[in-house]
């Protein structure tokens, strides 16, 4: 049970305690908070260390947007070769070389038989995203018994032309009309 004397205690520290709210109030301080005087701390930055500050964000922004950008061109490319790649297959679908064996009509040579190619030079046809699809065929120089295809898928990347080309070679034992 609180006694007077219990009492009077908490009335002397209530009042000491007003006291000190009333000062901090007006002094435009809060209670809680110790506050140093100005020639104990700094209170701030200075220009040159926020000036430092900004340039070391303004170059990490920099390289960082330049990483990024040279990032998003490489997956660009890679996938307009994926593309093409996917447009060299479905052109050797589309337009296959067909070859045809053929008897010799003449009596000279009514043993003989010839091989002739059907579709071998097609193109440029054109595939969705602005690539065309080209092939031609051609007799190798060095053997006569060899055809030298070349397959050509090429597209437009900004203002640029580029290709995919795939070289392939073809052998025969029979002769072979084109």
């Amino acid at each position: 049970m609180p006694t007077l004397r219990h009492h009077a205690l908490f009335s002397a520290c209530g009042r000491t305690i007003l006291r000190l709210w009333r000062i901090c109030l007006w002094r435009n301080h809060s209670p809680f908070t110790i506050h140093h005087s100005r020639s104990d701390s700094k209170a701030g930055l200075t220009l040159v260390e926020v000036l430092i500050a900004l340039a070391i964000l303004a170059i990490s922004a920099a390289v960082l947007m330049t990483a990024t950008s040279r990032c998003l061109a490489v997956v660009r490319l890679s996938k307009n070769y994926y593309e093409a790649r996917r447009i060299l297959e479905l052109g050797e679908i589309e337009h296959p070389i067909l070859i045809v064996n053929e008897k010799a009509a003449f009596a000279a040579d009514a043993g003989s038989n010839t091989d002739k190619l059907l579709n071998p030079n097609v193109g440029p046809f054109e595939y969705p995203g602005g690539f065309m699809f080209n092939r031609s065929c051609k007799r190798s120089e060095k053997h006569e018994d060899l055809v030298e295809v070349q397959t050509r898928v090429t597209w437009s990347t900004r203002g640029k032309e580029a290709f995919e080309e795939v070289t392939s070679y073809l052998y025969f034992t029979n002769e072979i009309s084109m």
